[in-house]
């Protein structure tokens, strides 16, 4: 695939529209990580936090790249997802709750962990629509993550003015 050519930026903006789609829970774990640090450290949490998840997310996006080149390694996948799939259909509570840190370290080791727990389906849907390019991968998320670190922001600066959506988010 040729860089600038219509089937390539078709792909990198099919790559970010997705990560973006599937991240905007991402972004609220990141602000309610955040929370209760004062706003200078609520940054510097954001930017660290969100730098390691960067780099798990993308080593796993790159595995997962490369795993789709194994022969009928996507036929036997979709097998074993098929009970997921059907497990899905069926209405669940979802309970998940981010716990707001005290300390710089503790929102970053929150972030990084919820991000990683949370972004399984960003990497399948992002290997997934790379077609093996590893190029594609690297330039989505570069493209993607600054406005999904805007987006964990901006939501943070809501949860402080209205303090409602820390439940919603919940």
């Amino acid at each position: 695939m040729e860089i600038l050519s219509m089937q390539f930026l078709m792909a990198l903006g099919t790559i970010v529209l997705m990560d973006l789609l599937l991240g905007g829970d991402n972004a609220v774990v990141i602000a309610m990580a955040a929370n209760k640090l004062p706003e200078n450290l609520r940054k510097k949490a954001i930017l660290i936090g969100t730098a390691g998840a960067v780099i798990i997310r993308l080593v796993m996006t790159l595995v997962a790249v490369w795993l789709l080149t194994i022969p009928y390694l996507q036929a036997i996948g979709g097998l074993i997802l098929l009970p997921i799939a059907v497990k899905l259909l069926v209405p669940e509570k979802k309970d998940e709750q981010v716990e707001a840190s005290d300390s710089l370290m503790g929102a970053v080791k929150t972030i990084i962990i919820a991000d990683a727990a949370m972004g399984v389906d960003n990497v399948l849907a992002i290997a997934g629509a790379s077609h093996g390019s590893f190029l594609l991968v690297v330039l989505g998320f570069l493209i993607s993550i600054p406005i999904i670190v805007g987006g964990s922001t901006l939501i943070g600066r809501i949860m402080d003015r209205f303090p409602v959506v820390l439940y919603a988010g919940a």
